[in-house]
C-alpha cells in the first residue's frame, strides 16, 4: 500500500487522532496482512476507513476549513480541533478486534521480510497502536486506521 497511516478513535461523541503517524506500518501493510492471514486474524487493511483521508471542502458542512497550502491532509479547524460532524460517515471498529490483529503482528514481526533485519521501528509503531487501542477499549470507544498520505 505504501502510505502513512494514523489511528483515529471515537469515544463519547469525540473523534481524535492518537498523534502518531505510522509510516512503516503503511509501507509494509500488505506484508502485515499476510501475517494476519497466517495467524487467522483480521487483516490490518480491513481497519482502514477510506472516508478519513483528505476531505472535500466543497461539501455543505462548513464546521472546518482545510488549509491546502500547509497540509492537504489536515482536517482540523482554526482551533486545531478535528471536525465532529464527519464521524458518522466513517467506519468504526471494535478496538478488541484491532488488538487481536496488532498483537498477532507484534508476536510475529520478525517474519515480515522487508523489516526482518531491523524490525525495531515497526515494532515501536505496532506497540504504540496496541497501547492506543487498549486505552480506547477501556473508554468504550471505537477506532479505525486513516490514510494520511
Amino acid at each position: 500500500m505504501g502510505t502513512t497511516l494514523g489511528l483515529m478513535t471515537f469515544t463519547d461523541g469525540t473523534m481524535s487522532e492518537d498523534g502518531d503517524d505510522y509510516e512503516v506500518i503503511g509501507e509494509v501493510l500488505d506484508e502485515l496482512d499476510e501475517v494476519c492471514d497466517a495467524q487467522g486474524v483480521t487483516k490490518l487493511s480491513e481497519f482502514v476507513d477510506m472516508h478519513s483521508g483528505p476531505q472535500d471542502t466543497d461539501d455543505e458542512d462548513d464546521s472546518y476549513e482545510r488549509n491546502d497550502e500547509e497540509d492537504p491532509y489536515d482536517m482540523t479547524d482554526e482551533d486545531g480541533e478535528l471536525p465532529q460532524s464527519g464521524a458518522s460517515d466513517m467506519t468504526w471498529f471494535d478496538p478488541e478486534d484491532g488488538l487481536e490483529s496488532f498483537r498477532a503482528v507484534l508476536d510475529n514481526v520478525h517474519t515480515v521480510p522487508s523489516v526482518a533485519d531491523d524490525p525495531a521501528q515497526l515494532q515501536d509503531e505496532i506497540e504504540s497502536c496496541v497501547h492506543a487501542l487498549e486505552a480506547t477499549s477501556e473508554r468504550g470507544g471505537t477506532f479505525h486506521l486513516a490514510l494520511l498520505g
